[in-house]
């Protein structure tokens, strides 16, 4: 028969302190083997072999994509980055060409705006002017 294990409060505190304090030692073990490994000119070498490996695989490969992007006819990341800066020029000098063409167009409308105000009013207009029609009409008929 299988018995039931009542776990109280007094057990799983016993239990919680053997757990806190195997995983203490594996840390404290942990800790001590990769010092020892880490610590050494023989890993300071490797990693530094490693590093230039990977240097050297990341410009092969980016040279072997520039090659396929060029007989596909397609820009690498370089020559859209070229016409980025191109476009960046381009825009400034149409924003001079612009600022340019402001000032010239203040300087031709200036006088306009510096001119005297007119005094003399344009004449009224004659409100006879359907009766005259008629008039010239009727003097037509006779």
């Amino acid at each position: 028969m299988q018995e039931d294990t009542v776990i109280t409060g007094e057990n799983a505190s016993e239990s919680r302190d053997g757990l806190r304090e195997a995983i203490a030692t594996l840390e404290k073990e942990f800790n001590a083997i990769s010092t020892a490994l880490l610590g050494t000119e023989e890993f300071a070498r490797t990693a530094m072999l490693i590093s230039n490996v990977r240097t050297q695989l990341q410009k092969a490969l980016g040279n072997h994509m520039a090659r396929q992007l060029e007989r596909l006819n397609m820009p690498s990341r370089d020559d859209i980055a070229a016409l980025g800066e191109r476009m960046m020029s381009i825009d400034d000098r149409l924003i001079r060409v612009e600022e340019i063409l402001r000032q010239v167009h203040a300087t031709e409308t200036a006088p306009l705006s510096n001119r005297p105000p007119r005094t003399k009013k344009p004449g009224a207009r004659k409100t006879g002017a359907k009766k005259t029609k008629a008039r010239s009409a009727d003097a037509a008929a006779k």
